[in-house]
């Protein structure tokens, strides 16, 4: 989905009032369903909207301000030199459904590296080297540790006072016993992206008439077979 003219949702905006919406499964046997005008469920969780910006290098893309990080409750302070801002170099933070993990500027991404390193090495992980992936750790079984103690969420602070906070399952891949553990987050020498893995279980809805998005927390599959 994009503001190309060739795009579905430009041909038909005028016919859905410039409003589309659509929640991401976080299972892949199940199969999410993209709404539009009146047909759009109204968000059950806090709803908070954020402004669409123009992204000058991707004009056709669907673009966020990122003011800032959070790992935890730890704010990671970047700067706009690091490519996120509307106004700045690569100007914007893109949201994408066909990109599966969040891409972030190279500069930003060392840093969260840093600090989630820094925190894995306290509870003294195994570091493991999986292909494509930079930063996965083995959990240690006689330290007892449970995941939900280790791994942590992130937030993702857009312009407008708006909190998308990302639970560490969207986070982080899991092996099936939970004994190893990859950041779901890849380094960009290019375009910042929010991708797909990062939206599940968030009902996402545009106006583009407002040139906005709005966002909550959201049981997809539970919302879709219970539409009302």
């Amino acid at each position: 989905m994009n503001k190309s003219p060739e795009s579905l949702i430009s041909q038909i905006t005028a016919i859905i009032g410039g409003r589309f919406s659509y929640c991401l499964f976080s299972s892949s046997k199940s199969q999410g369903y993209l709404r539009f005008g009146n047909d759009i469920i109204k968000g059950k969780g806090q709803v908070q909207t954020t402004p669409l910006v123009h992204h000058l290098y991707y004009p056709h893309a669907y673009a966020l301000e990122l003011i800032d990080i959070s790992i935890g409750n730890l704010r990671l302070k970047i700067n706009h030199k690091d490519g996120f801002s509307s106004t700045r170099r690569n100007t914007g933070f893109v949201i994408d459904t066909s990109t599966i993990f969040s891409k972030i500027n190279r500069a930003a991404y060392a840093r969260i590296q840093k600090v989630f390193a820094y925190r894995f090495d306290k509870f003294k992980l195994k570091k493991k080297s999986v292909q494509k992936f930079d930063l996965c750790y083995e959990m240690v079984p006689k330290l007892k540790l449970k995941v939900e103690e280790v791994l942590v969420s992130m937030t993702f602070h857009f312009a407008g006072g708006a909190d998308f906070r990302v639970g560490y399952e969207k986070v982080f891949l899991l092996n099936k016993d939970k004994s190893l553990f990859c950041i779901g987050i890849v380094p960009s020498d290019g375009v910042s992206v929010l991708g797909a893995m990062q939206q599940h279980n968030t009902r996402f809805t545009y106006d583009l008439n407002k040139g906005t998005v709005s966002f909550s927390p959201e049981d997809c599959v539970a919302s879709d077979r219970n539409p009302a």
